[in-house]
């Protein structure tokens, strides 16, 4: 295809003008290489560091755009449906708006079907504080716009399918408190530097109304469920109410391993949240785009055993300049460097130290938990033996770890199909109910980072 890049601009921008979203997810720094296309006469370049003007003949490999990301079966079980619950009068649409993945669920009179596809705003980065940055850098709108037209495509879509009709749809939606801020336009800066102030933390309901392009009208009622902090949103809030953590009578641990890391600790119905960076090191780079989160850790797990690094991390002799080698099926080598496995590092220490911090606040042992949760995208395709045996999980949890799959999904559907005033007080009461610890302000968080850095 023919691409004009103007002076000043990068072929990034001027893909995205001509709609061709790439997945570019180190937010265009030129780290991670998700955007690499071939330009004549120049070979394959960064989209995002390529800036020279002209008309420029360019080749996008299908593999970097965007792709609709699916759903397994059997991954999450939902409940079922309750006619007295009062919303089979139009079709009703559950969505987990996730930084990396959107996924969704629609129901209608019995009927019930799935679908998924890559959170447009990826574009803009991978991370929750990418984004954040760019949407106080003016791109705020650009972001809402971008997800506000994806999701009214998508929930006409799956409406439709119930419900070739319709012309109404209910709409309830977990997610962070970035993407949700993101999604309604709300200002970000309290939410890019201490002491990190959301707009509101509140359930938000709103009425959309829109014309597609056969001039045909729609109009959706908007139930965005409600956070407990800046870092622990309505996705957690989703997961806690979904899996039913604050009226167990044991004590479980629930672990969110997506784009971040969100912590909760259930104790007799008390609940400890936390929230730590972990994203980048999982999924912000050249190799997360091939290996993915769990197959990284599993890579680790396999270095360790066969002594290919050290219990610091430093790469044995052989490979300390090029990396350790990992094929891949088509043929290809990743290369683990140094630099990607301190990255790792950070990012497992990071979780296993809000791990022994929650634990401590509850007066708890690892021994004294009963289950272990693992919840979202990566999750739910790690393996306990390979989280343990890096340090990311204490040993003692090992056997009893499960993954429960897309836990904020679930719980926007449990939601839409109870009755709505019940639903509402509870997700109110556990919100503010639960105890949420700031990491960064916890004396003994640096130390257990220190203590788990190792592996």
């Amino acid at each position: 295809m023919k691409v004009l890049v103007k002076k000043g601009e990068t072929l990034f921008e001027a893909l995205r003008k001509q709609n061709i979203r790439l997945n570019a997810s180190c937010g265009g720094k030129g780290i991670c290489g998700g955007c690499r296309v071939e330009v004549e006469k120049f070979g394959k370049v960064k989209a995002c560091q390529f800036k020279i003007p002209g008309s420029h003949e360019v080749s996008v490999p299908k593999s970097l755009e965007f792709q609709a990301v699916g759903i397994m079966e059997g991954q999450t079980s939902f409940p079922d449906w309750k006619e007295e619950a009062g919303w089979d009068n139009s079709p009703v649409i559950a969505v987990d708006l996730g930084t990396t993945t959107v996924a969704m669920m629609g129901f209608y009179r019995g009927r019930q079907t799935l679908s998924s596809f890559t959170n447009p705003q990826r574009q803009y980065g991978a991370d929750v504080m990418s984004r954040i940055l760019q949407a106080n850098s003016g791109k705020l709108k650009e972001l809402s716009e971008v997800i506000r037209l994806e999701l009214e495509e998508k929930c006409k879509e799956l409406a439709e399918e119930l419900e070739p009709s319709c012309r109404k749809v209910r709409v309830v939606i977990a997610g962070n408190t970035t993407m949700l801020h993101l999604l309604f336009g709300m200002d970000c800066r309290g939410l890019g530097e201490a002491p990190f102030s959301p707009v509101t933390l509140e359930k938000e309901e709103e009425t959309w109304s829109f014309k597609d392009r056969n001039g045909n009208s729609y109009d959706y009622s908007i139930i965005a469920l409600p956070g407990i902090s800046a870092f622990v949103g309505a996705d957690i809030v989703s997961g806690i109410y979904g899996l039913s953590l604050h009226k167990r009578t044991d004590r479980t641990l629930f672990i969110d391993l997506g784009t971040n890391g969100e912590l909760v600790l259930a104790d007799h119905g008390a609940l400890y949240t936390a929230s730590t960076a972990a994203g980048p090191a999982f999924e912000g780079n050249e190799l997360a785009a091939e290996l993915f989160g769990a197959g990284i850790i599993k890579v680790l797990h396999r270095m360790k055993e066969s002594k290919s690094i050290d219990p610091t991390g430093m790469l044995a002799e052989e490979y300390f300049e090029k990396g350790f080698p990992v094929p891949l099926e088509d043929g290809r080598s990743l290369r683990f460097t140094q630099e990607i496995i301190r990255e790792i590092q950070m990012a497992k220490a990071a979780i296993r130290a809000g791990i022994e911090v929650l634990l401590k606040e509850a007066k708890l042992k690892a021994d004294q938990v009963d289950e272990v949760i693992l919840a979202g995208g990566m999750g739910y395709f790690v393996d306990p033996a390979d989280a343990v045996g890096i340090g990311l999980l204490p040993e003692k949890f090992l056997q009893k770890t499960k993954a429960a799959g897309n836990t904020s999904l679930l719980g926007a559907v449990r939601y839409a199909k109870e009755e709505k005033r019940s639903a509402d007080a509870e997700m109110k009461e556990l919100s503010k109910g639960a105890k949420d610890i700031i990491l960064a302000d916890n004396p003994d968080f640096s130390q257990y980072y220190i203590e788990y850095m190792n592996f």
